[in-house]
């Protein structure tokens, strides 16, 4: 399901659509032991629990339900190509409010809605709503930021200024490139170390003296798609550290092991540039923290 929505389509699995819906059955049965109808409101999060919703809504006609996207919502030249696309839609109306992170998705979304269910929108005082069966389907555009007290918090912790002086001498005399990024199709790992591959080609100047550290966050599943990217991110990363890479000299950090809060935020106060260059990406918010942490605190600097 997923890879359709990033253009990276690929043949539909009608068992793999089965088991989803059988998954997103196991997790309306167990809301349904706890939920009270009249006074709780559902609040329901990302793709992996779209059809949630119709079990829920045909179980309690009023309870209040609310879904939130945190990845992009295809076009409707992409979205009309799946088979169960008015499932999805339809489940999704079942809620009282949908979020998305940018209005390009929202966009998207209303346009599958018109396109394939025949329903139009209106926009009245900053608010978007659609009328199905009655009800008013509203659409929110909800970006997210980050916890600024927390973020600081780590930057001035004692650990952190360890850590990062610890990097600086490690790379004394070189100037630090960071990427921080899922192990997934979409963040583009294998691009960011092509394209640092052709940086060390064309310059020559800067070989030996460039770092790129790649900061690699567990994947969240084990599938082959997350296998691929895997291989090709190590392949990439031994050919560009074979021949640019010396005794002294790494050109490619990978660094794929569970990262705490203290160590990223190092890197990322020491890092004269950091790389986010995903394929398609919901709301990522490693560009925002990298900035506030060189900006920041002054034991980092």
């Amino acid at each position: 399901m997923l890879p359709m929505c990033p253009d990276h389509g690929d043949r539909f699995d009608r068992q793999m659509w089965q088991a989803y819906v059988s998954a997103n059955k196991a997790f309306a049965d167990k809301v349904m032991e706890v939920v009270n109808p009249d006074d709780d409101y559902i609040w329901i999060q990302d793709y992996h629990l779209m059809v949630l919703l119709t079990f829920l809504r045909k179980r309690y006609h009023c309870v209040k339900l609310g879904f939130f996207l945190h990845s992009p919502f295809p076009s409707s030249e992409i979205y009309r190509t799946l088979p169960v696309r008015d499932e999805i839609l339809k489940g999704l109306l079942n809620c009282d409010l949908i979020g998305f992170h940018t209005f390009d998705y929202a966009r998207h979304f209303l346009s599958c809605c018109s396109r394939m269910l025949g329903l139009d929108y209106e926009s009245k005082r900053g608010h978007i709503g659609l009328d199905y069966f009655g009800r008013t389907v509203y659409i929110k555009i909800l970006p997210v930021g980050i916890h600024m007290g927390r973020l600081e918090s780590v930057m001035n912790l004692s650990s952190t200024f360890d850590k990062a002086k610890e990097v600086q001498e490690q790379f004394e005399g070189r100037k630090v490139i960071l990427g921080v990024d899922d192990m997934d199709i979409f963040k583009g790992i294998s691009l960011k170390l092509l394209e640092f591959e052709y940086l060390l080609q064309q310059d020559q100047n800067l070989q030996g003296k460039l770092v790129l550290v790649q900061i690699v966050n567990p994947a969240r599943s084990s599938g082959k798609d997350v296998q691929e990217a895997n291989r090709e991110t190590y392949s990439a990363a031994e050919r560009i550290n074979q021949i640019y890479g010396r005794s002294d000299y790494e050109p490619v950090i990978l660094i794929d092991r569970p990262v705490p809060h203290y160590e990223k935020t190092a890197y990322y106060a020491v890092a004269v540039c950091c790389l986010v260059n995903a394929v398609r990406d919901g709301m990522n918010l490693v560009p925002y923290k990298y900035i506030v942490c060189r900006q920041g605190s002054p034991g980092c600097d």
